[in-house]
């Protein structure tokens, strides 16, 4: 496939064309073709994720593959940028996306051989799908933006709650699909042939998802013939003779200078939490506090219900922050996971806590739908656009570090242990970020110099 690049729209300019109303909805059309195309492929990947902790696949640890998964993917977030800017973004998010298969299918016979390196494999090339995605929404915000003549913050949070909110939904319906296959069993314990069985559909989203990227996502090559395309850096950089080396340079020199800036420094702490949090939610809270409670069964059913608000959320808070601010929204999701975090210390949950369990997803789902739909906003609207790859492969490498970690340390550390640590990583992040608004102007607007 051609390397896209996303130069998709010219700036508008006084008298623009009056095909500039068709151009915005074709960006939203790129848009809601690419948030689809995640939704089939989640609902497959997600939904194997949260059942890792609590399904038997024999000598293979469910939480050891999906802890190698994510310290795979924080080490390849370092080539995320080289990624997709060598490969462009499109393939490496099909090529990401047929790897999930590969690794669902792999479940099916479970053996160390095969589950291990296949986990390892998705966790490299989410750096380029997750790095591609972010400054692929990020572009087409901006440039819907200019065409409709809002401001691009606004346009941001648009965009980014609209994918997240159908992103989010295939919480609900990979979760109801394992509930529904595993209750269907009839057994407590999931048989081989309720596994398989399960595994199976799950390869079906991820082919319709595939299908969908293919003939419902443009290439660069198509998107030029429908707009004339923006000059970018990239084009002057692969014109050099040495443009090989140069693309290579991107991946670190882009990623490690911007990370150690304090505007991006004071960042990664939040990042961090963020993965804990989720690492939490998919380990954890599935197989420690839902299990417990409600039994394995229902685990789905309590995921499902999880995904669907974050999806709800992830669209209100987009536009929410428009007029709240996206310091109010940030010091939102803190309370409503730190409250989850508390309660959860100070309080035991009964067997068949039907309410309780419901409350804490609801919650950790606003929780958690503030810090995917916000900092992606935020990461798109505040850093030059040059800065825009290098910023969400930061992002996409401290926030795997924590679900790395999180998935790692489940089988070792004492439950109260683990939630300690989600709530300092939750303080720490809430307070550095603010620190970095009052101090370093971070959520200033972003000086339009294209």
């Amino acid at each position: 496939m051609d390397n896209d690049k996303f130069s998709l729209i010219p700036p508008k300019t006084e008298g623009s064309s009056p095909n500039s109303a068709s151009i915005a909805r074709g960006l939203l059309i790129c848009l809601v073709n690419l948030s689809l195309s995640f939704l089939f492929c989640f609902t497959a990947f997600g939904g194997v994720q949260n059942l890792e902790s609590s399904l038997d696949l024999g000598d293979v640890s469910g939480t050891t593959a999906v802890a190698i998964l994510y310290i795979c993917f924080t080490v390849a977030c370092l080539l995320g940028p080289a990624f997709i800017q060598k490969f462009g973004s499109k393939t490496c998010i099909l090529a990401q996306e047929l790897l999930f298969g590969v690794f669902i299918a792999s479940q099916i016979h479970p053996l160390v051989y095969t589950c291990y390196p296949a986990a390892a494999l998705v966790g490299i090339g989410a750096s380029g799908m997750w790095t591609g995605q972010g400054e692929y929404v990020s572009y087409l915000a901006k440039k819907y933006a200019q065409n409709k003549g809002i401001e691009e913050q606004s346009a941001q949070g648009l965009f980014q709650g609209i994918f997240f909110c159908i992103f989010q939904c295939s919480q609900v319906i990979g979760n109801l699909i394992s509930s529904l296959v595993i209750s269907s069993g009839g057994d407590s314990k999931p048989s081989d042939t309720t596994k398989t069985t399960l595994f199976t559909i799950y390869c079906v989203c991820i082919a319709v998802g595939v299908l969908i990227l293919i003939f419902g996502v443009k290439s660069r090559n198509a998107l030029e013939k429908m707009v004339d395309s923006e000059p970018s850096r990239l084009s002057n950089v692969i014109r050099n003779e040495d443009a090989k080396n140069a693309v290579q340079n991107l991946g670190f020199a882009e990623t490690m200078t911007l990370m150690i800036k304090p505007k991006m420094f004071l960042l990664l702490p939040l990042f961090i939490a963020n993965g804990l949090e989720y690492g939490f939610l998919c380990g954890d809270f599935t197989n420690s506090v839902v299990k417990n409670s409600l039994g394995a069964n229902n685990i789905g059913y309590a995921m499902a219900f999880c995904g669907g608000m974050n999806a709800v959320s992830s669209l209100i808070l987009g536009k929410v922050s428009d007029s709240l601010g996206r310091p109010k929204v940030c010091l939102l999701g803190f309370l409503c996971n730190s409250g989850c975090v508390i309660y959860l210390l100070v309080c035991d949950v009964a067997s068949d806590a039907y309410a309780v369990i419901f409350i804490l997803a609801f919650f950790w789902a606003v929780g958690d739908a503030v810090w995917n739909t916000i900092i992606s906003a935020m990461l798109g609207a505040c850093f030059e656009k040059d800065d825009v790859q290098a910023a969400f492969s930061n992002f996409k490498m401290w926030q795997s570090i924590g679900v790395a970690a999180a998935f790692f340390y489940s089988d070792y550390l004492d439950l109260t242990v683990k939630l300690w640590l989600v709530l300092g990583f939750l303080v720490a992040g809430i307070v550095l970020y603010f620190v970095n608004v009052f101090f370093f102007g971070f959520e200033k607007k972003r000086v339009q110099n294209e």
